[in-house]
């Protein structure tokens, strides 16, 4: 009876684990990008936002609003990347909520009544209360807590991908350019699909070698 050699080689496991770190680093890639802050003012008209730059990673706009004082802002996220969460870094004073709308396309338009939400992607309202919290889900769920209900935008699901995107943020207590806000835009790397394809392929091809390998292996004995 022959023995076969009992060379060690990687198994399954170990494999896919060393291709999911591979599919881990290029998500990463260009994540030290430098990031971008922005200061205000900003537009007050939805037919002209003031654009911003994003780059991957943080994002900070802060300015001003309070009494019905509008600012509109419009950005693109490129190609290979998503908007991955939008943080509160400093809200209203609570129970003041501020407006926080999303549309998409370089554009705002709502109806000043807003009996409709048409236009927008999506919208929600947050305070110092939501300091360091994400919103973008809450943004992609077009409602907030405690306010009525105003049917119209299209929702979403985060993350944003790539595209063109603008803002509408206002507050109407308090006096004209009284009430601060500070939001992070945080921009992440996400895969092409062509990479999660290599990545797939490899498990697979890596899963067969080592089958055909064990089958070799029991032919010997």
């Amino acid at each position: 009876m022959k023995v076969a050699s009992h060379r060690q080689s990687p198994s399954v496991g170990a494999l896919c684990r060393r291709l999911a770190l591979t599919a881990a680093a290029v998500v990463s890639l260009g994540s030290a990008a430098k990031a971008a802050n922005y200061t205000g003012p900003y537009s007050d008209n939805g037919s002209a936002p003031t654009p911003v730059s994003f780059s991957l990673g943080d994002n900070i706009l802060s300015g001003l609003t309070g009494g019905f004082v509008s600012s509109y802002m419009t950005f693109t996220i490129a190609p290979g990347e998503d908007l991955s969460s939008i943080i509160v870094l400093d809200g209203s004073p609570a129970p003041d909520r501020t407006f926080f709308g999303i549309a998409s396309g370089d554009t705002v338009y709502v109806d000043p009544s807003f009996t409709s939400a048409a236009g927008l992607i999506g919208w929600t309202l947050y305070s110092d209360a939501d300091d360091n919290t994400d919103i973008l889900p809450a943004l992609g769920t077009a409602s907030a807590a405690d306010f009525p209900a105003v049917p119209g935008a299209s929702g979403f699901t985060p993350p944003l991908g790539p595209g063109t995107y603008s803002t509408w943020i206002v507050d109407g207590d308090g006096v004209a350019n009284t009430v601060p806000f500070k939001l992070d835009f945080v921009v992440s790397s996400a895969p092409e699909p062509s990479a999660w394809v290599l990545t797939l392929a490899g498990v697979g091809l890596a899963g067969a070698a080592l089958r055909r390998r064990a089958s070799r292996t029991f032919a010997m004995i």
